[in-house]
Order: structure tokens, then C-alpha cells, then sequence
């Protein structure tokens, strides 16, 4: 049998680190496209946690917060990097946030980039540490890598359970802090997340000095402010 945890026992285990489908609704401030109008089936699926109490109980003390993403908003529209900008310029976000993306004159880099048209945010809920792996920065992605394996064995997690963010993840859970009040409460370096974009190199997503970062460099590349932020499967997405 698939271990779940009822949605208000995970919320009274995380407290202001638990944020469900309405912490969304609530960063973009429109009802009507998220809100309790969300479709049946994600308010269904935001009702169970997919993990046991025991997971939920380590993965708080290693620093985890939970979060439940949303892919689409009710209309069907891909919840990607390049609608989260648009929703952000065109003040559909609260006031503090509308320019989080900079400025709405200057095309970003990353606008015509496959990840940010066409990459959504894998529904449900998922476990992402605040802050860094200890050791994880200056490294090159391969070493990285090494570093999460190794985090991943002493940690006592199943290998299975264990992943880089997605860029589109990252930014999403970046403006979820940033909404909330509470992007303080996280360290702000990269996150060199798992998505390539097109010439190969993997994706780097940040916020701090009230905007939101987004590069990509080299996996060969060794920079002070890239670290790795696990995030933690649920068995509805590890297949057991």
C-alpha cells in the first residue's frame, strides 16, 4: 500500500514551511484562474501527501519545505517560465512582485529558449531543502552530482527519491517564497537545476535584490554561487 499523510497533518507538521494550492493563487492575487476554481482533480490530489509521516518527519529536519505545484492553470495554459514572466509584467502578480522579471522592454535572454516556452512545473507535491548542500558550491556539475549522491547515502534516502529541481520548479518556488514574505529565510545562490538549455549548458535559477535570475553555464564550469537544492520525490511519482 502507497504511504500518504492527510494535506492538515503535513501542515501542522511544516507550519509556514507547507505551501499548498493556494499559496499560488494567492502569489498571483486572480481567483479566477487558480483560486477555488482550480480543477477537481488537483484540489483532489492536494488532499494526500505522498509520503509517510516518517519521511515527512526527516525531511523537515534536513531543512525541507513542502510544496504543492500546479502545471496548468483552469483555462489548460502551461504554467511555464515564459507565462509566470507575463503574469508577473502585466500586474496580474501582487504589486511588490510585478517586476520581479525586470523590465517588460527588454527580452531576457532565455525568451525564445525551448525550456521557457514548452516546461511546466510535474503536479503535486514535492520536498525541496531551503538551503544548499554543504559543499556543493564552486564545484562543476559532475562533482556536484557526486556531492548530492554521496548527501543522498548519509542521509539514508532512497536514490530513487532524490532529484535537481527543474528550471521552471525553481522559478516557481522561488516567486512562492518571494510572495510569501520569506525569501529571507533562504540562502540566495543558484540553483544549477536539471534543465539544459539549447546549447547544452544546465540552467541556473535565483532571487535576490528583489528579481529573479535566470542563466546557464557550462556543466565544466566552477562558480562560488552555484549550489544543489534537492528536491524529494512522493511515491505517486517514484512508481512504488
Amino acid at each position: 500500500m502507497v504511504p500518504y499523510v492527510e494535506a492538515e497533518e503535513a501542515r501542522s507538521l511544516f507550519g509556514h514551511d507547507c505551501f499548498g494550492p493556494e499559496a499560488f493563487a494567492a502569489f498571483l492575487g486572480v481567483d479566477d484562474l487558480f483560486g477555488p476554481v482550480l480543477a477537481s482533480e488537483e484540489l483532489e490530489k492536494s488532499r494526500r501527501v505522498p509520503f509517510s509521516i516518517d519521511e515527512l518527519k526527516r525531511a523537515k529536519s534536513l531543512g525541507m519545505v513542502l510544496v504543492f505545484r500546479l502545471s496548468h492553470d483552469k483555462y489548460g495554459h502551461g504554467l511555464t517560465i515564459r507565462y509566470l514572466r507575463e503574469a508577473c509584467l502585466r500586474g496580474r502578480a501582487q504589486a511588490r512582485i510585478a517586476s520581479i522579471f525586470g523590465d517588460e522592454r527588454k527580452q531576457p535572454w532565455y525568451e525564445t529558449e525551448g525550456f521557457a516556452r514548452d516546461e511546466v512545473p510535474r503536479p503535486g507535491w514535492s520536498l525541496i531543502r531551503k538551503e544548499k548542500i554543504p559543499g556543493s558550491l564552486d564545484r562543476t556539475w559532475k562533482d556536484q552530482s557526486e556531492i548530492l549522491r554521496q548527501w543522498t547515502e548519509e542521509n539514508g534516502i532512497q536514490p530513487e527519491m532524490i532529484r535537481r529541481r527543474t528550471a521552471v520548479e525553481a522559478v516557481y518556488d522561488d516567486l512562492l517564497y518571494y510572495g510569501q514574505n520569506r525569501r529571507e529565510e533562504i540562502d540566495l545562490v543558484y540553483d544549477w537545476t536539471a534543465t539544459l538549455a539549447s546549447d547544452g549548458w544546465p540552467v541556473l535559477v535565483s532571487c535576490y535584490e528583489s528579481r529573479l535570475w535566470v542563466d546557464a553555464l557550462s556543466a565544466d564550469a566552477r562558480e562560488p554561487c552555484m549550489g544543489v537544492y534537492p528536491a524529494l520525490l512522493g511515491h505517486e511519482f517514484r512508481g512504488d
